[in-house]
């Protein structure tokens, strides 16, 4: 079991919805628009061949979600439960409890928060959707309602939900990044505290060719001898090597390889130092919300790598996520 908020539950929501092969089982009151749906499921929710079952409460229907519905009435079955304020969402035989609707507002907008289940604690959870399914009535039709003005269509988003500033970003499933944790600094020049990250663009070095690094992924800048998180940043160009003939430094000749970045989080750059984001209080800490989950791509449960002199580590999606809420708080 793993608790999820914020940037988490919307990238763990996305990824249990582009795993499922037999079914997906909603209880739900509200649901957004077609297109944020569409979106945050990678299309799943929409395709056909997948044993879709859905309960909501017929009187929270509004016409943001008219299409979606009959989307669920055409290739699986709607159900209605006065009342209904349950959130569970079921793919294949895992289980995510939360309190999060379907829509832009509670995902994007909102302090939520859920629990995700293995296949085994799911097993109650799913049971009790059942008991909800026997109680419930079937819907066969939706009647589309009358057009009304932009401004009334957009307050069926959970109760004027669509006034709050976002507060969370949801990726292009196809474009999802890789999360890497790049050092700067090395022994002998050790980063120090009077030292700012909080310039709009920077020049990024390594001494291997970052091959592996792509444009968009997300680098986590991590302060060698203040071993705290300094910035983050989004790669705009693949890496590069100096040419011969621009080496004028010594450096220059060590670290030879370079990409350009875009600083996505300049006022922390500007207050690391402030914040003491230590890189090893926050492993402590994830995996003891998460004592099955890892910290690095290829399942470590621990920073070793950077003992190596390593000049970049590909860190595990849900780790990146967590240390991204934290700079986000």
């Amino acid at each position: 079991m793993r608790t999820l908020f914020g940037n988490e539950l919307l990238k763990e929501f996305s990824d249990l919805f582009s795993s499922v092969k037999t079914r997906i089982w909603i209880c739900c009151p509200y649901v957004g628009g077609l297109k944020f749906i569409s979106k945050i499921s990678d299309g799943k929710l929409l395709q056909k061949n997948i044993d879709k079952r859905f309960i909501t409460d017929i009187k929270e229907l509004s016409n943001l979600n008219f299409e979606f519905f009959n989307n669920v009435i055409k290739t699986g079955e709607l159900r209605t439960l006065a009342s209904v304020h349950a959130k569970i969402y079921i793919v294949d035989n895992k289980c995510l409890i939360t309190s999060a609707n379907l829509t832009e507002t509670a995902f994007l907008k909102r302090y939520e928060i859920g629990m995700l289940l293995d296949e085994k604690e799911s097993e109650e959870s799913i049971e009790i959707f059942n008991t909800f399914w026997k109680k419930s009535i079937r819907i066969k039709r939706i009647d589309k309602p009358e057009e009304k003005s932009k401004t009334t269509n957009n307050i069926f988003d959970e109760k004027f939900g669509f006034k709050l500033p976002k507060i969370w970003n949801i990726s292009i499933k196809n474009k999802s990044p890789q999360f890497w944790l790049k050092p700067i600094g090395v022994t002998e020049y050790p980063i120090t505290e009077d030292r700012m990250f909080s310039n709009l663009e920077d020049e990024l070095h390594f001494a291997v060719n970052p091959k592996s690094i792509k444009v968009d992924d997300i680098l986590i800048a991590y302060g060698i001898g203040a071993k705290r998180i300094l910035t983050v940043y989004r790669v705009k160009t693949l890496g590069t090597r100096f040419k011969a003939e621009e080496i004028t430094e010594e450096w220059m000749e060590r670290w030879s390889f370079y990409l350009n970045a875009e600083n996505l989080t300049q006022n922390f750059g500007a207050n690391w130092m402030k914040k003491n984001l230590y890189a090893s209080d926050l492993v402590k800490e994830y995996l003891e919300y998460n004592p099955d989950g890892f910290i690095t791509f290829n399942k470590n449960k621990g920073l070793g790598a950077l003992n190596y002199k390593k000049d970049k580590i590909r860190l595990d999606s849900g780790f990146a996520s967590f240390i991204l809420n934290k700079i986000e708080q």
